[in-house]
Formats: C-alpha cells, sequence, structure tokens
C-alpha cells in the first residue's frame, strides 16, 4: 500500500458517493464500502466506470491463459508494483 498522504479534499468514492476516505499517494481508499481506487493521472475517469484495485486484480487473473497472456503477465507485474 502506498504512503499515506497529508488530508486535503476528501476524495468521494465512485462506488458508494462516499467522503469517508483514506488518501494515499496513488490511491484512496473509502471506509464505507472498503474499496481502494487508484488517482487518475494520465486522464479523468468517470466515476461510473472506475474499478477498485480489487476488481482490476480480478480481471486480470481471469484473462490467464488466454491468448492475451502476454499482456497479462505485463498487466500482473504492474500491479504488482503498485
Amino acid at each position: 500500500m502506498s504512503r499515506l498522504k497529508s488530508m486535503k479534499k476528501p476524495s468521494i468514492c465512485p462506488r458508494c458517493g462516499s467522503k469517508k476516505t483514506i488518501e494515499y499517494e496513488d490511491s484512496f481508499e473509502c471506509l464505507e464500502c472498503n474499496l481502494e481506487f487508484n488517482k487518475g493521472k494520465d486522464k479523468e475517469i468517470d466515476d461510473d466506470n472506475m474499478l477498485a484495485i480489487g476488481e482490476v486484480k480480478g480481471i486480470v487473473d481471469d484473462l490467464g491463459g488466454s491468448k492475451y497472456d502476454n499482456n497479462v503477465k505485463k498487466l500482473k507485474k504492474i500491479l504488482k508494483d503498485d
């Protein structure tokens, strides 16, 4: 997990709408629904389309053994490094 960042304007959970979040350097965690989300650095993502980190990892795991195996390995490495 990333280092705790100083509290400024709290992020709003895209899943439940709660403002009860813990801010980290590259992500934030919702204290209501217990999901962690990456902060968008390159582009804005609509809240309706934002996936929790655990959901992204689940999708990547489900792709294992497919024709996209090399890309899946790259994604797993990226997720592991975060």
